[in-house]
């Protein structure tokens, strides 16, 4: 009412008193929603990265039912893979978060974290995380030769893979057959490059944890330990090894070395 009689009685002096009052009124709210709003394009994607990897504790190798992946994949939001029918028999799901909200120029490449599981034989056979550089869409290149990142899963379907592959080999080479050895936990690198700036990187690291394995929660908890601050740091992550810091550093200085870590 004040402002109004002082409006009313010396019109430019009010206009000049009252109109930066009502443009603070407004300012402080929409500084504290626009902080809000940054702060959630920040968090939210690692957030949800660490919540989709503790609720994915839920599924157990040979023990949850093709009925168990497809309740928590409804509850997880998580579509089916649309390169096969989902039956009982076999089916995949998987679940994705990124940070492409964020500007290209602050976050750089940016990350995707996504968690994968596989009914086969009507029983949760795999589960898996993978932590990349990139969001969605795969660039040509990526589409090729791959994105830097991390793999890390527990699998019953590995060592049978494994075992097929030496029998293969062993017939190839008309050795005497011998008897795969499954271990509790197969690490490895892929890495391939050229640059400074002759372009072309990529560089993996995978983890694949038996089943039968005695130290699976410790060797699960090891090897998902991830650097989530890739998420909203600025100019993100460049590296698999920097989006798992246990998988540094590389296992030699040759390009092109496929080698298995200790």
């Amino acid at each position: 009412m004040d402002s109004l009689q002082e409006l009313c009685h010396s019109p430019r002096r009010g206009l000049k008193e009252v109109l930066p009052r009502r443009k603070s009124f407004w300012l402080v709210p929409t500084l504290i929603i626009g902080l809000l709003l940054c702060s959630v394009t920040l968090l939210y994607p690692l957030l949800y990265a660490r919540y989709l990897l503790h609720e994915l504790n839920d599924l157990q190798l040979n023990r949850s039912t093709f009925e168990d992946a497809q309740k928590f994949a409804k509850k997880m939001g998580a579509p089916e893979a649309d390169w096969a029918q989902c039956t009982p028999a076999e089916c995949r799901w998987y679940k994705s978060t990124d940070n492409a909200l964020l500007p290209k120029w602050y976050r750089g490449k940016g990350v995707t974290f996504a968690i994968t599981f596989m009914a086969k034989g009507s029983l949760v056979t795999d589960k898996g995380v993978e932590y990349s550089i990139g969001v969605s869409p795969f660039t040509p290149e990526e589409a090729f030769i791959g994105r830097p990142r991390v793999y890390v899963y527990q699998t019953g379907n590995w060592s049978e893979w494994q075992k097929e592959h030496l029998r293969r080999h062993q017939e190839g080479f008309l050795e005497k057959p011998t008897d795969y050895v499954e271990p509790p936990v197969d690490k490895g690198w892929q890495k391939i490059w050229y640059d400074q700036n002759g372009k072309i990187t990529v560089d993996y690291f995978t983890v694949a944890i038996s089943p039968r394995s005695k130290s699976i929660p410790g060797d699960w908890q090891k090897y998902t330990a991830f650097n989530y601050s890739c998420f909203w740091m600025y100019k993100g992550c460049t590296y698999g090894k920097d989006l798992l810091p246990i998988a540094g550093p590389y296992p030699s200085n040759d390009p092109l070395s496929k080698a298995l870590q200790p």
